[in-house]
């Protein structure tokens, strides 16, 4: 009987997140109540209290039930550590990859770079420039590396190099997110050559060094 509680609440927790996805992604994040997930979900307020504590909390569980780019940027880095521009490269085609096949991963990137207002205690936009920081260490650890073992300039200006990759990033998914309609094929297929061209171009060499 416990292991069919248990059973059950986890099909309900899927259920809320199911509905809360949604309805962000229709609303935003700030606008509708936790009322209006549960409603979504076919459950009650009280369902909703029952798994997550508020607002926050609810958004954070959707976070997490995906692999976010941050994350992903972890474990692809773990596995490549011979080939730090690979991994950079091979992460950002996966990342738009799996954001043009999979619509709930689409859904949940749209709600975080267009539809995510200031919500109660401001919670869900620390979340989301903690996700931004991870990534951005990442990215300047590859970067770096890349440099020492020859794979960019020896004279790249890291900073501003890991400033580039995450504007590319997050530039290219504000955009597709805002016009659906683009056939962003041909943009997956390429960015990782885009990537690699614009690294080793000589506009993010170091000033007077």
């Amino acid at each position: 009987m416990a292991r069919a509680s248990a059973a059950e609440a986890a099909r309900t927790r899927e259920r809320l997140l199911d509905a809360a996805l949604e309805v962000f992604w229709e609303e935003g994040v700030g606008r509708p109540s936790l009322t209006k997930v549960a409603s979504r979900a076919g459950l009650t307020r009280g369902a909703v209290y029952g798994h997550f504590a508020n607002k926050p909390a609810l958004f954070g569980a959707l976070c997490d039930r995906y692999l976010m780019p941050a994350a992903l940027l972890e474990r692809q880095r773990a596995e490549g550590a011979d080939d730090p521009l690979g991994v950079l490269a091979d992460w950002m085609t996966t990342v738009f990859r799996r954001a043009r096949r999979e619509r709930q991963y689409r859904m949940l990137l749209e709600i975080l770079f267009l539809k995510c207002e200031l919500v109660e205690g401001d919670d869900v936009r620390l979340r989301m420039r903690a996700d931004a920081a991870r990534v951005r260490e990442h990215e300047r650890a590859l970067l770096q590396a890349a440099v020492e073992r020859g794979q960019l300039p020896a004279d790249l200006d890291v900073e501003r190099a890991t400033i580039t990759v995450h504007a590319m990033l997050g530039g290219h998914l504000r955009y597709f997110g805002l016009h659906p309609e683009l056939d962003a094929g041909p943009v997956v297929a390429g960015i990782g050559q885009v990537l690699r061209d614009v690294l080793q171009g000589p506009g993010l060499r170091r000033q007077g060094g």
